[in-house]
């Protein structure tokens, strides 16, 4: 016999869900019906084989927590456990219930994972299991850890008014620089800080129960600085002064480019997430537009009459992320906004949307 023979993948199976597991004498597959090539005789009338499709097998790994500033899995539980495709966790593999964890000042939160960048609750009750998962235990804390971000020149100077708060141990706190009419009125203009934006991870053993962070500002005959205009692809006809790489990855340097800023900082409330708070999105946008482009006479003066118009657009697609969507993929959010803004104009003469300042509160 031919026992090498794999048939064709089925279309009626969900694509790499499930793998050849051998040619049965029933239709059903049942156990113990496995046609064994190396013993099986052939009979005195015809023979018809079956071919079995089995799950594939994804491993499931615990771990008792991950680090939130490195993303780093800690302290793995049990052995790794080989689930078929589309099933449950089999209740033995479980790890060990909560109460039973000791992790200091930490409450235990769920069981979750991560995918594709966000961090996602899992259930062994009601989820089944589709892909390779490192599971992990999540903690909170009821502890408040109050922070302190300062705006400062060099010499001690204060610019701006700081921005303070409290969150829970654990949380992380993002805040970017402050500029034009935030800070105070002799600095508005000519000052620079070292970073655009900063984030503070919230210690629950910080002794003093405030964490800070200062952003140095410098003159600016302190600082030496180019702008580009710059844009990933390149259209044909149009006028480019030269190429620059950034980060490993060049752009096309853009000639003929007006910067349309939208000048209010907007507020927009994201879809619930993970962790059930109410989470805004605080955002000042600016649009870019090719002075070259054939629609830009006719088109550009509606810009300024159409802001309401637009700034409603920014709104709808900036509303339908949640927050880890948000925090992982905001170039997919910018994309997104410059399509509805080129919908809106049937025209691509705005050809990139750029985010001055964000902050997710």
């Amino acid at each position: 016999y031919v026992s090498s023979i794999v048939p064709s993948y089925p279309d009626s199976l969900e694509d790499g869900a499930y793998e050849f597991a051998g040619w049965y004498t029933t239709p059903e597959c049942f156990e113990g019906t496995k046609f064994d090539f190396t013993t099986g005789k052939m009979p005195n009338g015809d023979l018809t084989l079956f071919a079995k499709w089995a799950p594939v097998k994804h491993n499931v790994t615990f771990y008792t927590s991950k680090d939130s500033a490195t993303g780093e899995l800690k302290d793995k539980i049990g052995e790794t456990v080989a689930v078929p495709h589309g099933s449950k966790i089999n209740e033995q593999y479980i790890p060990q219930a909560p109460d039973d964890f000791d992790n200091g000042q930490y409450t235990f939160d769920g069981w979750f994972y991560m995918d594709n960048g966000v961090e996602k609750a899992f259930s062994f009750k009601d989820m089944t299991v589709t892909q390779e998962l490192n599971v992990y235990a999540r903690w909170i804390s009821n502890k408040q850890i109050n922070y302190i971000f300062h705006f400062e020149l060099a010499d001690g100077t204060v610019i701006a008014d700081p921005v303070t708060g409290s969150g829970l141990a654990g949380e992380t706190i993002t805040v970017n620089a402050k500029g034009d009419t935030a800070l105070y009125s002799n600095y508005q203009e000519g000052y620079f800080p070292n970073v655009k934006s900063h984030s503070i991870d919230l210690d629950i053993e910080d002794e003093d129960g405030l964490m800070e962070y200062t952003f140095v500002y410098s003159p600016v005959d302190a600082v030496q600085y180019t702008v580009y205009y710059v844009a990933e692809t390149f259209k044909d006809g149009g006028t480019s002064l030269g190429t620059i790489t950034r980060d490993g990855k060049t752009y096309y340097i853009i000639a003929d480019t007006e910067v349309y800023d939208i000048a209010d900082q907007m507020t927009i409330t994201l879809l619930p997430g993970e962790d059930g708070k109410v989470h805004y999105y605080l955002v000042s946008v600016s649009l870019s537009i090719d002075m070259k482009h054939k629609d830009y006479k006719t088109l550009n003066p509606q810009v300024a009459a159409k802001e309401s118009i637009i700034k409603s657009t920014i709104n709808e697609v900036i509303s339908g992320y949640t927050y880890e969507q948000a925090v992982a993929d905001q170039k997919g959010m910018q994309e997104a906004i410059l399509k509805s803004l080129q919908t809106l104009f049937d025209s691509d003469f705005i050809y990139n949307v750029n985010f001055r300042e964000y902050t997710i509160s």
